[in-house]
């Protein structure tokens, strides 16, 4: 049970932070760490797990952004 609820628990903080990013573009890993109490290495991970797992489409240009199909 306890496992669930850490599995929950990220999930929600994963959502956080992309929405945090889409209404705040440009942010740094550091700034997102600050932002939500973690690592640096921890937001990392998070990032790894919305590009890759979540499939959105969030790019490091000047900070860490969503991009649309078109690039912009």
């Amino acid at each position: 049970m306890e496992r669930k609820r850490l599995i929950a628990d990220r999930f929600q903080r994963i959502w956080e932070v992309v929405e945090y990013i889409a209404r705040e573009p440009g942010q740094s890993r550091k700034q997102l760490a600050e932002r939500f109490s973690l690592s640096e290495r921890q937001v990392q991970a998070d990032l790894n797990v919305i590009r890759t797992e979540m499939r959105l489409p969030l790019v490091r240009r000047h900070g860490y952004r969503f991009v649309n199909e078109e690039g912009g």
